[in-house]
């Protein structure tokens, strides 16, 4: 700090003033602020709600900052493939049916970065992508009303606490609500050898609903968390609609006659799952 007494700074320039002096007020000089060093947390919660041959969503959970985050880097691998000031990103040039695998760091204005998020492995759909569509709860047919499904067979359910215990479409989609009790059956009764996966688009309405229920196929009936995914992993339901791609064949069931697709809802559970789609590809 400057003393309070004006001090008076001598010009080589006289025409300043009439004695070529200039008076100065109290000049304060502060230390100034603080240097911004604190990093985002990590984003959590990283998954991809959906996918085409060609790109993958993403979608995360925000992180958070002391002073605030400016936004997100997007990974592809070790490659940084682009920013967002949001929570999402879609990735797009992809090969079909090609495996990848994703992390997103968040940033501050200070150029401070986050740790990575967990990863996230998406698969691309195949070339072949439209598939056969067991149902897609688009109003045609009716469900239940019509008891029939998109292949023109046989569907319903029972127990569950909404649609009359059948569960009820609404936006093109079946919401099953279920407190340790449902079931819900859809007739396949095709040769499945053109296709390898089943397809379910889903999200629960609180995550982690792939231990409420089992699923049957092909001769095949477990809890839906215990089906093998490419690369081994197993299926997760979360608050966000994904494709979640079941291999028919590492699963053992059979494609020639695969039957029923049937769901049971009696582990113990409680909460809403929605499917937007059941198809095979």
């Amino acid at each position: 700090t400057v003393s309070a007494n004006a001090k008076k700074l001598r010009f080589a320039n006289a025409g300043q003033g009439a004695d070529g002096w200039l008076g100065l007020g109290p000049v304060t000089v502060g230390a100034g602020g603080g240097t911004d060093t604190t990093a985002p947390t990590a984003p959590t919660g990283l998954t991809s709600p959906s996918r085409t041959t060609t790109s993958a969503a993403l979608s995360w959970t925000a992180s958070t900052d002391d002073v605030g985050v400016a936004g997100y880097r997007i990974y592809r691998g070790a490659t940084q493939v682009g920013t967002s000031a949001t929570t999402s990103y879609t990735d797009t040039g992809l090969s079909p049916a090609t495996s990848y695998t994703y992390t997103v760091k968040a940033y501050d204005a200070a150029g401070n970065t986050s740790a990575a998020s967990a990863p996230v492995t998406v698969v691309t759909l195949p070339s072949s992508a439209g598939g056969l569509v067991l149902d897609d709860f688009d109003g045609d047919p009716a469900y239940p009303s019509a008891a029939r499904n998109d292949l023109g067979r046989w569907t319903g359910g029972n127990c569950f606490l909404n649609g009359g215990g059948s569960g009820a479409v609404s936006g093109g989609a079946l919401s099953l609500r279920y407190d340790n009790c449902g079931w819900f059956g859809s007739d396949v009764n095709a040769d499945l050898s053109a296709y390898t996966h089943l397809v379910v688009r889903i999200k629960g309405a609180a995550g982690g609903e792939q231990a409420h229920f089992n699923l049957g196929l092909g001769g095949v009936s477990k809890v839906f968390g215990d089906f093998t995914l490419d690369g081994g992993g197993h299926p997760a339901v979360t608050t966000a609609y994904q494709d979640i791609r079941i291999p028919l064949a590492a699963n053992g069931i059979d494609r020639v006659s695969p039957g029923q697709l049937a769901m049971g809802f009696w582990y113990g559970g409680n909460s809403t799952v929605t499917i937007d789609s059941l198809s095979f590809q």
